[in-house]
């Protein structure tokens, strides 16, 4: 029987919590334990954002993006390495082999310039994902963690959204599940001050929160990669924070929190 692949995308600011990074590797470390096969594809936007604020830099964000200009694509270098030390740290701690790359490492990603580049900067498209070589490192029974930074055929550099990253990996390895762990326990809208977790997502239903901008900033290039991994192949997606992590290989139960984005 084949191995379940889950890809899993950990949003910057989960990554702020120390208790956190543990539990999340005692919980890959379980997953490896039954046979799964784990990619993880990390965020940064509180530790860019933090970098950037030393040297009084505010960021710009557009359509839920990150306008990149040559200062914040320092920062954001910084913190990828950063983060991927202190990851693959608790990750040895926890007796786990794990393997870091960026996208431009033997060319795992290749990426496009996303237009108009006088309003993004440097952010990119991911175009090809090297399937070959991620196989070949899951075939050594590694976890891989991903910073999402890639170049262009040209050798331009560009800052990938860590979410349309794992989306793009996923529909590569037709993973089994791919999981947002965030900070948030799923997508909300607000009544009367407050939120309303939506339990299951369809891609019509994300289309009309998004148009009635219920959902905005970072949750609308999320919620447009859970919809186009799902016509990709990609089987299920959650969008979780540690809680209910735990639970999504069990496919829900009375205590599942979070958001479950289906056909």
């Amino acid at each position: 029987m084949k191995n379940s692949i889950i890809v899993l995308k950990v949003s910057g600011k989960a990554l702020t919590s120390l208790d956190l990074i543990d539990s999340l590797f005692a919980q890959i470390k379980k997953w490896i334990e039954q046979k799964q096969i784990v990619i993880i594809v990390h965020g940064g936007g509180v530790q860019i954002s933090e970098l950037l604020s030393l040297k009084k830099v505010k960021p710009q964000i557009i359509n839920g993006l990150r306008k990149t200009d040559p200062e914040t694509l320092n920062a954001i270098k910084l913190a990828y390495g950063q983060i991927a030390i202190d990851l693959s740290l608790v990750a040895q701690k926890k007796g786990l082999s794990m393997v870091h790359l960026t996208g431009l490492d033997s060319n795992l990603l290749t990426a496009k310039q996303l237009e108009p580049a006088d309003v993004y900067g440097a952010v990119g498209l991911v175009e090809i994902v090297n399937q070959n070589l991620i196989q070949v490192l899951l075939n050594q029974k590694f976890i891989l963690l991903i910073s999402p930074l890639a170049a262009t055929q040209q050798g331009k550099l560009l800052n990938i959204n860590a979410d349309e990253v794992a989306a793009q990996v996923a529909e590569c390895m037709q993973a089994d599940k791919l999981i947002f762990l965030t900070d948030e326990a799923g997508v909300y809208s607000k009544v009367n001050g407050q939120k309303k977790y939506f339990s299951k997502l369809t891609p019509n239903e994300i289309k009309k929160l998004i148009k009635q901008e219920i959902v905005h900033s970072g949750m609308i290039p999320k919620l447009n990669s859970c919809i186009h991994a799902l016509r990709k192949g990609v089987k299920k997606i959650h969008i979780v924070n540690m809680e209910s992590l735990a639970n999504v290989l069990a496919n829900s139960g009375d205590n599942f929190i979070g958001t479950v984005i289906v056909k």
